[in-house]
């Protein structure tokens, strides 16, 4: 037998097995498994395959999300809309010079309802109200308000009072999620051909709650009721023979400017203050709500330009008064210069009520006042 060493079997056997595979088409040397080519071509087609079908499905889903962004922005659109058209468009004034029977009027009320005492209709336990668009109509013996109610559950707690000396009916709405009477916080609208000669909507910090002041050419009775189906809150204001009061009235100017009034001795009392900037009429406005206790509705006012706090400002010294709560209490607001004005500071001595409203610049401004409410009024040109 022949004597053949490890080493020389090994390279026998690897001499016959590239042989072989030369034959096959292989390329597997010794200790080494070899792959079979046709499992790895389709191994590969269907990885390209797989990769195909996910590219397709990116793809497509890439397409399909714009389409839902598009709809998205439409809905939206379309909200908008809805929510532009449902704007309550606001009342700035009011004729109610045509008159109607009084018997046309629904649940029309008769001479024994109205009265001037304190009135409230509706229940405390409603607290979600939504006060709907205000209408207001003329009858022969009296002018009616309705505050139509845009929800569900009852008449909020409603509450009217004649303020005799302000010329004025203050009516108080409680329980309210929203207002949308038509007439903005802090704005009014005048009425003519009526007994009232305007309905102001006040500024309040009181929550869920609506003011109205509703003023008067001379003290006159009401009926405050309400109706169901749907509900309302209705306040019925008894007419008068009566004229419009003159009002005092300047021009623009910067120049001193005063008002006589016709109040005797310390009747007269604030009632509230407010400020509007309208920019519609370019004056920003400072209001002086007032009441008096005493003899004559006017107080002697006088409005000068002065040199203040290192600026310009309008005095404004009211006389003639029996107590000031805001300028007691060393009234001072900031307005932000809206309009140009700066603020307003106010002090109370020796029964007169002094304010600086301060200015950016000398402006021209024009003081007057009305009766029905009784206002004193300041403008100051934007």
């Amino acid at each position: 037998m022949e004597n053949v060493s490890l080493s020389q079997r090994k390279q026998r056997y690897t001499a016959i097995a590239q042989a072989r595979n030369e034959r096959l088409g292989t390329d597997v040397s010794f200790n080494k498994k070899s792959l079979p080519v046709v499992p790895i071509v389709v191994g590969g087609i269907v990885v390209i395959i797989i990769l195909g079908v996910l590219w397709i499905s990116n793809m497509n889903k890439g397409r399909e999300e714009p389409d839902k962004e598009t709809e998205e922005q439409q809905e939206y659109v379309e909200e908008e809309e809805i929510l532009e058209s449902e704007a309550v468009e606001e009342i700035e004034e009011v004729d109610v010079s045509e008159k109607s029977i009084d018997s046309s009027a629904e649940n029309a009320p008769t001479d024994s309802d109205f009265s001037t005492d304190a009135q409230s209709v509706g229940d405390e336990a409603v607290t979600e109200a939504v006060l709907g668009k205000m209408e207001q109509k003329g009858y022969e013996g009296f002018m009616r308000i309705t505050f139509n109610l845009d929800s569900e559950g009852g008449v909020p707690l409603t509450s009217a009072t004649l303020e005799s000396g302000a010329n004025m009916i203050k009516l108080k709405i409680a329980g309210l999620s929203d207002d949308k009477s038509g007439i903005g916080v802090g704005s009014e609208a005048k009425v003519s051909g009526s007994v009232v000669s305007t309905i102001i909507h006040n500024v309040t910090s009181e929550a869920n709650t609506s003011y109205y002041s509703i003023g008067i050419k001379e003290d006159t009775s009401f009926y405050l009721h309400s109706v169901s189906s749907p509900d309302r809150i209705i306040l019925d204001i008894k007419e008068q023979e009566v004229t419009n009061g003159d009002d005092q009235e300047f021009s623009f100017s910067k120049d001193k400017q005063n008002i006589t009034g016709d109040a005797e001795g310390n009747a007269i009392v604030m009632d509230g203050i407010s400020h509007q900037d309208l920019s519609g009429e370019g004056v920003f406005r400072i209001t002086y709500r007032i009441k008096s206790v005493g003899t004559g509705n006017i107080p002697a006012v006088l409005a000068e330009l002065v040199d203040y706090d290192g600026g310009k400002a309008v005095k404004v010294v009211i006389s003639n008064m029996k107590s000031d709560f805001a300028a007691s209490g060393n009234y001072d607001e900031t307005y932000n210069s809206v309009g140009g004005v700066i603020g307003m500071r106010g002090s109370f001595a020796a029964n007169v009520s002094t304010y600086y409203i301060k200015l950016t610049s000398a402006k021209d401004y024009k003081l007057y006042y009305t009766q029905a409410p009784a206002q004193v009024i300041l403008d100051i040109k934007r």
